[in-house]
């Protein structure tokens, strides 16, 4: 008695095609799931540490962020946890949380991960260039710093400092008052608005406090 093959011919190429539509609708919707997201690569220190930005819940990898401003939470056994928030721009692709042990069950497992330390100081150089583009990003005129000018009559530079909005103030050196005065339009000419920017003078007297005024203090 001749039997029938358990599946036909018919039936694989049905299955075929069944799978390849699955396959199709799959690729479809993540593209579009994707759609106005960054890709973010997400260091965590400790690695197995539990990320919160927004409503997701996330760890180390790689993953699509829309861009907007978050509160984060990074947290793990162990070790204090972290709250603050983020900015993601369009143009942001890497960011790095890393938290520190609070008792000795953080401290043992430190102790037991040495390479964890290395992870530290990775997570470290993200945060600063982070902080860099996003400054430079936000006042693109600090990517021509430090400037001298021609005749050296003045000398523009910035420094940053975490007790300011945006991080960063200008500093005006070298500089009788004319080159002051040749500084500021200088900084106008490149769309720095001096009336929201912390503009400091180094080597300048003040009329007003009658001492020096500089990044130093003094």
């Amino acid at each position: 008695m001749e039997t029938k093959p358990a599946i036909t011919p018919r039936q694989i190429a049905v299955l075929l095609i069944l799978i390849g539509v699955a396959t199709l609708v799959f690729v479809v919707y993540v593209l579009f799931s994707r759609v106005g997201k960054n890709e973010v690569e997400i260091s965590v220190v400790p690695i197995d540490s539990i990320v919160t930005i927004g409503d997701q819940t996330l760890q180390d990898g790689t993953h699509y962020l829309t861009p907007g401003r978050y509160n984060t939470t990074t947290e793990r056994e162990g070790f204090k946890t972290d709250v603050r928030p983020i900015e993601i721009t369009p143009e942001t692709d890497r960011i790095a949380f890393a938290i520190r042990p609070k008792n000795k069950l953080g401290e043992d497992y430190l102790k037991d991960n040495p390479d964890e330390d290395l992870r530290y100081e990775a997570a470290g150089g993200i945060d600063s260039q982070s902080e860099g583009k996003a400054r430079t990003e936000a006042f693109p005129v600090l990517k021509k710093l430090p400037f001298i000018s021609p005749d050296k009559q003045y000398a523009i530079d910035y420094g940053t400092t975490p007790d300011l909005d945006n991080g960063a103030f200008v500093l005006i050196g070298n500089s009788s008052t004319r080159g002051r005065a040749e500084a500021v339009a200088w900084l106008k000419d490149n769309s720095v608005d001096i009336s929201n920017f912390d503009i400091r003078y180094d080597d300048y007297v003040s009329p007003l406090t009658d001492r020096k005024t500089s990044e130093r203090g003094y």
